[in-house]
């Protein structure tokens, strides 16, 4: 039995930008392993103790696949299987046939994780969301750097990766039948010239992937916020993201804002092998 780290199915994760989520810590996705013999299931055993590959959250990070030699005594009926468990999810492998039988995705089984992000990418485009005469009229001609220039936010940026998993570092497994499309992009909002203010997206406003079977949005705000969740149908060839920025721009702590949406979104066909 070979024992190895799964596919990558998740970007790198920064120390600096992931935070614990929106409103819950990441999932966690060890495997704990079995034997199961007709009603009877026994951990597996590495060294005395019970075989676990831990992964605290997603991406698990590199690790050498190693062989172990399974010995067991079972009655000449039985029907062996290997079951693994991950986030309370049983799979399970059948040692006579080979069959994986489960009750969450099966993506990583008939695809790659591991999508190429050869498609083009967005030119910048800048976004006026208040001249300085708005800006003046608002808080004075004496405000200095509040009103300074306007206030605009730009944006475009590409696809640096992409990932077809059946398991998501907060939404846990995927539903038989359908795969988290996970997304990262880069430089697709630059915060405004003037400092003073922040640009704040509305990721649900401002994404979606749409199918032949639909439309989807962002499953969660995204942690970091260039990091996006998509659930679609597990046999999709080719989505068309659509990013239309929409949000707010605000005066820390909140003593102000302004809202910004783009007059067209921008479109993009990723394939999916």
């Amino acid at each position: 039995m070979t024992v190895a780290a799964p596919p990558a199915l998740a970007p790198s994760r920064d120390p600096f930008s992931v935070g614990a989520g929106p409103d819950r810590p990441p999932r966690d996705a060890t495997t704990t392993l079995w034997l199961e013999a007709g009603s009877e299931r026994l951990p597996v055993l590495r060294d005395g103790e019970p075989a676990v590959v831990r992964c605290d959250e997603l991406p698990c990070g590199d690790r050498p696949a190693t062989d172990h030699l399974l010995i067991a005594t079972l009655p000449a009926d039985a029907e062996p299987a290997i079951v693994a468990t991950v986030d309370g999810v049983d799979q399970r492998l059948d040692l006579r046939t080979g069959e994986v039988t489960s009750s969450v995705s099966r993506v990583a089984y008939d695809r790659p994780s591991v999508v190429p992000a050869t498609v083009p990418a967005w030119p910048p485009r800048t976004l006026a969301v208040r001249t300085q005469a708005q800006l003046e009229a608002e808080f004075g001609t004496g405000a200095g750097d509040l009103t300074r220039g306007g206030l605009d936010v730009g944006y475009g940026g590409r696809i640096a990766e992409i990932y077809l998993a059946p398991f998501d570092r907060f939404e846990g497994w995927a539903p038989p039948g359908h795969a988290w499309l996970v997304i990262r992009v880069e430089g697709h909002l630059r915060q405004p010239a003037n400092t003073s203010w922040r640009a704040r997206l509305d990721a649900a406003a401002s994404w979606t992937v749409t199918h032949d079977a639909g439309v989807a949005t962002p499953a969660y705000p995204p942690t970091p916020d260039d990091v996006l969740a998509f659930l679609v149908p597990d046999d999709v060839v080719s989505v068309t993201l659509a990013y239309r920025p929409t949000g707010t721009v605000v005066l820390p702590p909140d003593a102000a804002h302004h809202e910004f949406r783009a007059p067209e979104p921008l479109t993009v066909e990723v394939p999916l092998p």
